[in-house]
């Protein structure tokens, strides 16, 4: 879905494995696409996990810092892709949250801190977790 900014967010996930220790392991992919006029920046993110009854199993609270230790500017039709990895108690789970972004009206550059313009969410809506998806499947 596209949102404030002119950003399209896509989020895609499949099982990897069941661990000894009961926990199901997923790897998902983000992919941020830059629709809008102007560059933005990820400053931040927030994630809510759960699993298949809708227990909250983890978190990352709003705000945390980047995305795998980046801060990737996105100037208009530029993209950002990163993957990462979840571990659930159940088969089957989901996730949602979002990114939070700076819009610059002027020039932005890759890891630059501090910088001026307008603040948004970008919402990354719920996405499923299941032990029916492979990692040998085209979604990742």
């Amino acid at each position: 879905p596209r949102g404030r900014g002119g950003l399209k967010v896509r989020a895609t996930s499949a099982f990897l494995a069941f661990r000894p220790d009961a926990a199901y392991t997923f790897c998902y992919r983000i992919s941020i696409h830059n629709e809008g006029n102007l560059p933005v920046q990820l400053k931040g993110r927030h994630w809510e996990i759960k699993d298949a009854a809708g227990n909250v199993t983890g978190s990352v609270p709003k705000g945390s810092p980047g995305v795998i230790g980046k801060y990737p500017t996105l100037r208009p039709g530029q993209s950002f892709e990163y993957h990462s990895g979840v571990d659930i108690p159940t088969p089957t789970g989901s996730m949602a949250g979002s990114f939070q972004m700076v819009e610059y009206d002027g020039e932005a550059s890759e890891g630059a801190s501090g910088g001026t313009g307008a603040t948004f969410d970008a919402i990354v809506a719920p996405f499923a977790l299941s032990m029916h998806s492979s990692p040998a499947s085209d979604a990742l």
